[in-house]
């Protein structure tokens, strides 16, 4: 771990502290939606190069970050259900190519310890996955269904605010790789095979979530 990522890692965990010293507040029970987002750091199993590697080879940064956005239902004090969109955008060697990886998932989350400040919760869902980059005037997408599995907490600061903290894993089976080529007056000409192919990525996220 470089020294950047030290302290980055350090600030995270400094903010955690102050944060849950900070008055909470017990949570509403009025509040039947939620409306969500947070920022992440997004990790993905990725090669370093080696003096074996070939020339003008791209490799991809295991840590990038990203956002999300997330809307749900309580369907009792315990039991929520949520729509959850994220996005994450990692490096390359190459200066002018990036990594995106873009999800939709429904997500189900048990709740413990209502109507208590801080709450942890256990999180399970399944969605659609898409990894994208472009490279001049070329699209390459791997698209594919996934799982996920997580934990995290809310910790109230008012009756309908709340802090979020959250760890997850998302499995991906992708299935199908396509490459766009966009043509000189903006036409397309896309080409498709399927694959069978599977990856892994967590993510680490601080967002705020509001019930009404």
């Amino acid at each position: 771990m470089n020294a950047t990522r030290e302290k980055r890692w350090s600030g995270a965990a400094g903010l955690l502290v102050l944060l849950l010293l900070l008055p909470g507040h017990a949570a509403g029970e009025d509040g039947k939606y939620l409306i969500g987002l947070d920022l992440h750091s997004s990790h993905i199993g990725a090669d370093d190069p080696t003096d074996q590697s070939p020339a003008g080879a791209v490799f991809v940064d295991e840590v990038g970050s990203g956002g999300a956005l997330f809307f749900g239902l309580g369907l009792s004090p315990t039991f929520k259900l949520r729509l959850f969109m994220s996005g994450a955008r990692h490096r390359t060697t190459a200066e002018d190519v990036e990594v995106r990886l873009i999800a939709a998932t429904i997500e189900c989350l048990y709740v413990f310890s209502p109507p208590r400040s801080l709450r942890p919760y256990l999180l399970a869902g399944f969605g659609g996955f898409r990894v994208e980059s472009a490279d001049d005037e070329f699209t390459y997408r791997t698209d594919g269904p996934g799982t996920v599995l997580g934990v995290g907490m809310n910790y109230f600061l008012g009756k309908h605010f709340a802090l979020d903290f959250s760890a997850r894993g998302e499995w991906i089976n992708f299935q199908s790789e396509s490459a766009e080529l966009t043509l000189p007056g903006g036409n397309t000409v896309t080409t498709e095979k399927p694959i069978e192919d599977s990856g892994f990525a967590g993510k680490f996220a601080l967002g705020v979530v509001g019930w009404f």
